[in-house]
């Protein structure tokens, strides 16, 4: 009998050891005032050396900004941020909410939550022709594509609904030339409460390939109540490691594992809420440990009291 339950640790062991352990380091959130333009933030990604393309859902027109982010080596602190203009393809805003970078062809896929779609887009903004059908036929038109994330080791595109009635949200895989590898359903966690006199809002609001052996997606689960006199609003995130597994049997296969959770809020003492939408991998430092960008979505600085900020996070 000893001897089976030494075997059970051993599995159980061996199984642990195959997914990659990470722990989050946190830095204060960088304020964006005064670096760029008022917005509406909710997506962004790496393009090469210290430049960044961040979407806005609200923008006139289809397309993305270039931002250049300078960050301490040592400490991945934010050092600066300069706006590099706002590129377009002159058609219009179809609710852009998340955006990828895709080195093999120097491109940028960007989902719509208005029509579903990843639509690839030139560096200069123009789209190049290419484009999914609407990936989520039915779904509601502010719960539809949000995140959309690129796994440079495996070649997989990813993209996820933001919210549903059951909680499982449909997780979908495509290959760089936007074929549909896989789908996958991801149960989202316990929302905080289930009755509100206001606003409540609580699904999957980015994703974040490491990519790593293990095919690691970060999946960031964002929660947000605004009662109708504002004052009282908070957020609560919460940062998982996920890792798919495929097995036919069992459509919601994958673990989960929570990293760090954070909570903002708007009162008479506290002014710090930030509706965090976006989110990416940023440089390598010198100790090996790897930048983690959070942006918020400031709904244009509203009011002027809400704020644009971008939080910083180290991976380890």
């Amino acid at each position: 009998m000893l001897r089976f339950h030494l075997f059970i640790i051993s599995a159980l062991l061996s199984v642990e050891s195959i997914f990659a352990q990470y722990t989050i380091d946190e830095s204060p959130a960088y304020n964006l005032n005064q670096h760029v333009p008022a917005g509406n933030y909710s997506g962004i990604t790496h393009l090469g050396n210290n430049l960044y393309a961040v979407v806005d859902d609200k923008a006139s027109y289809d397309g993305f900004h270039v931002w250049e982010i300078m960050v301490d080596s040592e400490s991945g602190k934010v050092k600066d941020i300069k706006n590099k203009g706002f590129r377009h393809s002159s058609q219009p805003n179809r609710d852009c909410e998340g955006c990828a970078f895709i080195p093999e062809y120097n491109t940028i896929l960007i989902s719509g939550e208005k029509d579903n779609c990843l639509v690839e887009y030139n560096t200069d903004g123009t789209t190049t022709g290419r484009r999914t059908r609407n990936l989520l036929p039915g779904a509601s038109s502010n719960a539809g594509l949000e995140s959309l994330t690129y796994d440079r080791n495996t070649k997989h595109i990813w993209t996820m609904e933001e919210s549903s009635v059951n909680g499982q949200l449909r997780l979908i895989g495509l290959d760089t030339k936007l074929n549909i590898l896989s789908q996958r359903l991801y149960q989202l966690s316990s929302p905080s409460k289930q009755q509100y006199n206001g606003n409540h809002i609580h699904g999957v609001s980015a994703l974040c390939a490491i990519g790593d052996s293990c095919g690691t997606l970060l999946v960031l689960e964002r929660e947000a109540y605004i009662p109708k006199s504002k004052i009282g609003a908070w957020t609560k995130i919460k940062l998982f490691a996920f890792y798919p597994e495929k097995r036919p049997d069992d459509p919601t296969s994958g673990r989960k594992t929570l990293l760090w959770e954070h909570t903002t809020q708007m009162n008479l003492f506290q002014h710090n809420f930030a509706n965090y939408e976006g989110m990416c991998l940023g440089p390598r430092l010198a100790d090996g440990s790897i930048v983690l960008f959070l942006i918020c979505d400031s709904q244009n600085r509203y009011a002027g009291v809400l704020k644009d900020y971008l939080k910083t996070l180290i991976l380890r």
